[in-house]
């Protein structure tokens, strides 16, 4: 499937008397002016009716005394596959409600070449007068959405402005007053025309050093992985995450969707792995899809060299970009180009925001991060660097430029069918490689692989198959370390956990991840003597949620608990304890003694404390914690509890309460594992309580 799509429809072209397009409400809360509204038109007028040919060629309106007169309409060769109808109309514009930023100096112009898409774009040079001290960018408008969509320039004369479209139709309805203006489709749905108008702003009013924002922000609405490419799309996915993020913008989170950033970390799936970008599995397939459906390099390349035929100077882009975000409060569509040595290097990204001179912009190589700028000092834009992805930066961009972010590069609606994809589950059927992960088990054959493979060896050695794919694989622990692998082979620790298999090409290029539950080592004795084992290198990992009163979960997190390092304080063995959520060099030791589990907050005034008390009865209390205000009670011995790492019992449950707070903590520990489970409970504003905190054990590790 292509987004460029030549796509053979019917011309149905008797023209209105009169244009009346619905708009949508303007946002109050934007000082500047309305991004949707309606344009009302008079006559129109047929300028030039005849054919084009798949050789391309140049057609002139020759119209003496009209003002469209010379508009020069320039088809390359290939655009489209077969020979087609040309019509070119226009339309005196008679009100409009876009706003006093919206003010159009040609009339209301429709172009239809027979087709909905050009496989490669067609520049059209429009004249126009523009006025002393003003500004002019041309803009479509689309029916369908009731937007003004800016347009590139690739051309400007003291009579003219060019620019170019790959697309000349959007919007399908069932009929209506207007389906007497669209290109007819199969089944009776109407696709309809774009209308091409030049816009002009005074040039005291597009104030440079004025804050144009559109709402969208990095760290919530672009993408959380970065662009290292995948085995789909090799030299990264740059276009593709851009407009990716750009499409969910205006098409879920302005429609009330949740933002972006984060949401389908792992796939949207808990536990949530920000540190982790490989099991972002359906959001980077998306990217790369879209990226290799619009064939970014080639059509990127045809589009600089219309930029680069008539050079209009930094200036004229930084414009168009204020004027753009001013007039219709969108993110907009940035190419960049610069060298590598002696290679040419391109590179796309959002401009989201104009600011004293500085286009602020969502680089797919720098997700998350809002100080990324393309300064403008005198005359010109200072060499951005970055790269054509985040294995390659280092490339200095002095060529920017303003780009339209739907065709000929982007077909808006084949990303909204990819989009439905993504929901599917099906996104990249076809496109990525198809593969199974086999393993090694105990009696030495190769098996499918799945959730709760166990082993008595703690060598997990595995297979992608089939083996004429050349796929191999890497592998990372649940706490998204990367293990070595050797021998198409991972050494895992005993016991219950997750390990993380993520597939790539020979390139190590991304080919897709996937998260395996498996118990490895064999299984020893528990030592129950003891309610907190104590040994170097034992760990628990722990996935933590958080509560409002309300009930709605706000926040996850994955952390782990390890025991580091064992030291001798005052002749007394004690074990350094690390939690990876306490910032670096907060220390605490712990030790056994007979009555239980003590604490020594190592470099603090405080004594050491009891913290669990083992063996104990139900009943029991005891003062404990560094200032003694703590209460911690035994509610009971004989629990069974089920957490991801497995069903444990017996189990003691105490109360952790401390004087003058009104939150307590409920702490499950089964004998010669550890801790299990944790809960914490607060007050309500209103009276009682609620389940504020909550974590379970994972996995474990024990020597």
């Amino acid at each position: 499937m292509r987004l460029i799509d030549s796509r053979a429809v019917s011309i149905a072209f008797p023209l209105v008397a009169c244009l009346l397009i619905p708009g949508c409400q303007n946002d109050s809360s934007n000082p500047v002016s309305p991004s949707g509204g309606k344009i009302r038109a008079g006559s129109s007028s047929v300028l030039y009716s005849g054919t084009v040919s798949p050789a391309g060629g140049t057609t002139v309106v020759r119209k003496p005394g009209d003002s469209l007169n010379g508009l020069t309409i320039t088809i390359p060769g290939g655009a489209f596959s077969a020979t087609r109808s040309l019509t070119i109309a226009s339309a005196p514009i008679e009100s409009h409600q876009f706003g006093p930023d919206f003010q159009p100096v040609t009339p209301y112009i429709t172009i239809n070449p027979g087709s909905v898409y050009a496989e490669l774009p067609v520049s059209i040079t429009i004249p126009v007068r523009i006025p002393k001290n003003h500004f002019a960018m041309p803009v479509a408008y689309n029916p369908s959405t009731d937007q003004l969509e800016p347009l590139p320039v690739i051309g400007l004369t003291d009579t003219s402005i060019t620019t170019y479209l790959g697309d000349f139709a959007s919007g399908t309805s069932a009929g209506g007053l207007l389906s007497r203006v669209g290109l007819a489709r199969p089944g009776g749905e109407i696709e309809f025309l774009l209308g091409l108008v030049v816009s002009v702003i005074a040039t005291e009013v597009l104030d440079l050093d004025a804050d144009y924002q559109t709402g969208f922000s990095p760290e919530a609405d672009d993408w959380q992985f970065t662009n290292w490419g995948s085995c789909v799309a090799p030299r990264g996915h740059c276009a593709g995450q851009s407009i990716a993020m750009m499409w969910y913008f205006n098409n879920k989170f302005k429609k009330g969707a949740p933002a972006l950033f984060g949401l389908y970390d792992n796939d949207g799936q808990t536990p949530r792995t920000p540190t982790l970008w490989q099991d972002d599995v359906l959001g980077y397939k998306f990217c790369s899809v879209v990226q290799n459906d619009a064939h970014w390099d080639n059509i990127a390349t045809t589009i600089l060299e219309l930029f680069q035929l008539n050079p209009l100077g930094d200036i004229v882009t930084l414009k168009l970009f204020s004027y753009a975000m001013r007039l219709n409060h969108t993110p907009q569509f940035a190419a960049i180009y610069g060298y590598d040595g002696s290679k040419r290097q391109g590179h796309a990204m959002i401009v989201y925001r104009q600011n004293k001179r500085e286009l602020y912009v969502a680089d797919p190589n720098y997700p998350g991060d809002r100080t990324r700028r393309i300064r403008f000092n005198n005359a010109t834009f200072t060499p951005y660097a970055s790269g054509p992805n985040a294995s390659q930066l280092g490339v200095q961009y002095d060529g920017i430029y303003f780009y339209r972010y739907q065709s000929p590069v982007f077909n808006w609606n084949a990303v909204s069918d990819r989009w439905k994809e993504f929901e599917n589950k099906t996104i990249g059927a076809g496109k990525f490689p198809s593969y199974s992960v086999w393993v090694l088990d105990d009696s030495g054959k190769f098996v499918p692989m799945a959730d709760g493979f166990k082993s008595e060896e703690n060598d997990l050695t595995l297979s992608i198959r089939p083996a004429s794919s050349q796929l191999k694989f890497q592998a990372f622990s649940e706490a998204a370390v990367k293990l070595p692998v050797a021998a198409n082979t991972v050494t895992l620790p005993s016991g219950k956990q997750r390990v993380g298999i993520c597939v790539v090409d020979q390139q190590d290029k991304w080919a897709g991840f996937n998260w395996y539950a498996v118990e490895m080592g064999a299984e020893a004795p528990t030592d129950t003597s003891t309610i907190f084992p104590l040994a170097t290198g034992n760990s628990w990992t722990y996935f933590q949620q958080k509560y409002r009163s309300d009930g709605t979960r706000y926040d996850t997190l994955t952390y782990t608990v390890s025991i580091v390092d064992a030291q001798f304080i005052q002749t007394e063995k004690w074990f350094l304890v690390l939690d990876s959520r306490a910032p670096a060099g907060d220390t605490l030791f712990i030790r056994r003694k007979d009555d239980g589990m003590w604490v020594y907050p190592k470099g603090s005034p405080y004594p050491e404390f009891l913290l669990f008390k083992y063996p104990a009865a139900p009943g029991e209390s005891y003062g404990s914690g560094v200032d003694g205000l703590t209460q911690m009670s035994i509610l009971g011995t004989t629990l069974v509890r089920t957490v991801p790492a497995g069903t444990f019992t017996p189990c003691y449950e105490y109360k952790q309460a401390t004087l003058g707070r009104t939150d307590y903590n409920k702490r499950i520990l089964s004998p010669g594992i550890g801790e299990v489970e944790s809960s914490t409970y607060s007050q309500k504003t209103g009276g009682g309580e609620y389940l504020s905190v909550f974590s379970q054990l994972r996995s474990y590790i024990l020597k």
